[in-house]
């Protein structure tokens, strides 16, 4: 039986995933990747003063639409980290790390997808920070990728927007069956890291 090789995304919160490279994730999930997504804050109790004030019901059903984005693009599996909401600055960066980690040890990914670490966003840099911290190249590491991930409003509203490098693939996509035929061009993606296997 061949060996299948595993993505994964890591997001800071429900909807960037799709943002960031819905139609990259499709795409692999169609030509046979197995695709996992994980999103590491919870979504929406930043808009309280407390993130114990959150309404469950709301919560819930973000988790949910999350849930049915991931089956759409034929994601293999979503996790749900629930961590706190903007609000991941304020814990121990290690403690996001070892999430991370977590996640890495579970699936085993060659490829990982994520934010891009310019982001405005607060959550978005340390997302960045944690998988590259999470998927140094030590022995035995079986990430051999990471792809940074623009997000709409995130990622061109941050101050360093006119330094920023530009993008280094962009990604063909196939059409959804109602479009026209033509390809067009999916996110844009930054390379973070990647090597060969020393194995």
């Amino acid at each position: 039986m061949p060996v299948v090789d595993s993505v994964l995304v890591v997001a800071a919160h429900p909807d960037d995933e799709i943002l960031g490279c819905g139609g990259t994730m499709t795409r692999l999930a169609r030509e046979g990747y197995e695709v996992r997504i994980a999103i590491l804050a919870e979504g929406i109790s930043s808009r309280y003063a407390h993130r114990e004030d959150a309404d469950p019901q709301q919560l819930q059903h973000l988790h949910a639409r999350a849930q049915q984005a991931a089956d759409k693009i034929g994601a293999k599996e979503l996790v749900l980290c629930k961590l706190p909401d903007n609000r991941l600055d304020t814990m121990p960066l290690l403690d996001v790390v070892k999430a991370v980690e977590e996640l890495v040890a579970r699936f085993r990914p060659e490829t990982i997808y994520t934010h891009h670490p310019g982001d405005l966003n607060v959550d978005h840099g340390v997302v960045h920070r944690a998988v590259l911290t999470a998927t140094r190249p030590v022995s035995g590491q079986c990430v051999r990728e990471v792809y940074a991930f623009e997000v709409p409003s995130s990622t061109e509203w941050a101050f360093q927007a006119a330094t920023t490098p530009r993008p280094a693939i962009f990604p063909t996509l196939a059409p959804p069956k109602h479009c026209a035929r033509s390809p067009h061009v999916g996110a844009a993606l930054w390379v973070c890291r990647r090597w060969k296997h020393s194995n």
